[in-house]
Parts: structure tokens; sequence; C-alpha cells
């Protein structure tokens, strides 16, 4: 049941309303736990859906109307000092990378929403790092997805900047929700995730100035990764985590929005969020978690031969984190009927199980 029966991705989301069943519908299989403790489908390699992710999915839908979230952010004066450091040292090799990684210092980690301490939390914060690492070319990447400094390009005589400071984050990325004229049975479909992205400025008091605008390298990261998202989950399986916690999010949202639970005639029982006069409910397991992560950060040296000098490049990723917002995937204008009578043609309660107390079958 922690693994949801072995399902990898979501399907289908659907009302029996004869039985007063609510089915998550999706490819499914045996599965084995990886090197870190992580379920994944034997044959696939994809991580399973996990139940304590869904009943943090769906308190979030009636607490928080499906938003949840997290950033990561530096801290002011370590903006300041660093400003400072790359204007005024005259330090070289190791000794200049080490010194300035030590005036970038820590940046505070901050999950809102859900629970930090649920797998879901976690999954938000990790996913959002390792994607920012790989951006910076500090984690290996596929091909298809060069990093930031890789695709940088300076011209002849030119200055460089003495530090570039890009946002990356990641959000929802579906197409509409399409049901069938009864509104009991739904699909969604689309990449799920895709990664957006901004350049930034700093003031000399090391604040943050929002440009509206995303170019260059840092538009060219975020619209490749996006568009290769599945082969880059394939490699590192957090992304694809995080793809199923989304799933499960608009699967919570369409059943709180489409009223599923009343029609099923299921008051959310276990998975509905504790109340005062009792414990009578699931409670997803949990772990201490970190508040700081140190800064993420990488530079090139370009050398230019004709010129006989060399560019020194920082970059630094100040911000970004995960926004996301199931509601505006399953608002009534991006919700179309299916006219074609497929969704309408599935079948779900022929295969139910004989023994009413199983809860899963294929």
């Amino acid at each position: 049941m922690e693994n949801l029966a072995g399902i990898y991705a979501i399907e289908y989301l659907a009302l029996i309303p004869e039985t007063g069943d609510i089915v998550i519908a999706g490819p499914a299989g045996p599965w084995k736990t990886d090197e870190i403790g992580r379920s994944i489908n034997i044959k696939t390699g994809l991580p399973t859906l996990q139940l304590d992710d869904l009943v943090v999915c769906l308190r979030n839908a009636w607490d928080n109307n499906g938003k949840y979230g997290c950033k990561i952010t530096p801290r002011q004066p370590a903006l300041v000092a660093t400003q400072d450091f790359l204007a005024t040292s005259r330090l070289k090799g190791r000794a200049w990378r080490d010194q300035l990684r030590e005036t970038l210092g820590l940046q505070d980690i901050e999950v809102f929403g859900i629970d930090p301490e649920t797998h879901a939390g976690r999954v938000l914060v990790e996913a959002d790092y390792r994607m920012k690492l790989v951006g910076m070319g500090l984690e290996k990447s596929i091909p298809e997805v060069p990093s930031y400094l890789e695709r940088l390009q300076v011209t002849p005589g030119s200055q460089g900047v003495p530090m570039d400071v890009v946002r990356w984050w990641f959000t929802m990325d579906y197409d509409d929700i399409v049901t069938d004229e009864s509104r009991q049975v739904f699909t969604f479909g689309g990449n799920g995730v895709k990664v957006l992205s901004e350049n930034e400025l700093l003031d000399q008091f090391g604040n943050r100035i929002h440009t509206g605008k995303s170019k260059g390298p840092t538009a060219g990261f975020a619209n490749d990764f996006t568009l290769h998202f599945e082969k880059l989950s394939g490699h590192y399986p957090i992304y694809r985590e995080l793809k199923n916690l989304f799933d499960l999010s608009i699967a919570a949202a369409l059943i709180r929005n489409q009223a599923l639970d009343r029609r099923a005639g299921w008051n959310l029982t276990f998975f509905g969020n504790p109340t005062s006069d009792g414990d009578f409910v699931y409670h997803p397991s949990s772990g201490k978690v970190a508040n700081e992560v140190a800064s993420v950060m990488n530079h090139r040296v370009i050398s230019e031969r004709k010129q006989r000098s060399t560019v020194k490049h920082t970059l630094v990723g100040v911000s970004g984190g995960i926004s996301f917002d199931a509601m505006q995937v399953v608002k009534p204008s991006r919700t179309i009927t299916d006219k074609s009578g497929e969704l309408s043609s599935l079948q779900f309660e022929s295969n139910q199980p004989a023994e009413p107390t199983t809860w899963w079958w294929d």
C-alpha cells in the first residue's frame, strides 16, 4: 500500500459511483529498492507513486487550495560581500574559488504549503537544488542539456560580467483536463513539469532586482531542461519523483474541485487532517531536514589568445525554487468535455476484484 500497488504514472482518475470508489489508474508492476532506499519499478526504473505523497497532496488540496512550493534564497549581506570580493580580490586559482565559496556562505531553505519534513517536502528541495547543480555544470547533465557556462560566449575584447545572477525554478506544465460527459473519468497530459528562468540584477546593497526577462544561456538552459525532462528523469529519478508529486496534486485537486469525495460518499477518513477529537488518521513518515544549504556557484575562465588576456565569468544561483498551484490547472476554463465517447467507453468497474477487501486490481 505504501507504493500504491506499484503504479508509477497516473493516466486516469475515475469515480465509480455504484461502489463508492475513486480510482487512480496507470501503469504498474513489481518494484525494488534502489541504493538510496527509493522504490522503483523493476523494469522501467521509474519511482513508484507513494501513499505518503498522496495523503500530503489531499490535505494540501483542502487546506491550501493546491498551492505549495519551496525557496532557496541567499542572505543579503553575503551578496554584498561577494560583489566586493569579486571587485577587489587578487587571489587566484583554488584560493580564489575557496574564498568566493566562503564569502557566498549559506542559503536559507523554505518549504511552504506542505510539511517540509515529509517525503514530499524533501522531494521539492532536492529536485530544485539538483536542477541548479546541473544548470551550473556541477552535476553531470545529458548532451541535449548543456550547462549555463558551457553555453556562454564572450566576444573578443569583452571584459565579461563579474557575476551573473540567474533564477531558475520549477513549475507545472499540463494540458487541459479532459473528462467524459458525466464527469466521472478524468485525464491530464502534458510534460507536467517545466523550468522557468529570469536574469536578475544586484544593486550595491545586495538587493535582488527582478527584470522579468530571461535571455541567452539562462533561457536556453530552462528551455532545454523542460524539453528533455523525461530523459533527465531517467538519469536522476528525483525529477520523476517531482513529476509524480505534481500528478498526485492534480488528482487531489480534481477530487476536491469535482466533489468526487462527496459523490463517492467518502469523507477522507484516515487521509483527512487530524482533528481535535483524536488521532484516528494516517500519519505520513517524517524526518529531520536542513533549513540551510551551501550556495550554488561556478565559474569559467575564458582565455583570449589574440588579446593575451582572460575573462573570468562567475555564475551564482541566488534564488529559484518550486511554485505549484493545482487550481490553475483544474479550474473550469481548463476542463474540456470529451465528445468522442472515448473516455465514457472506459469500463473501470468491469475489472473490480471479487473480494471487497482488495483495494487494487489490474
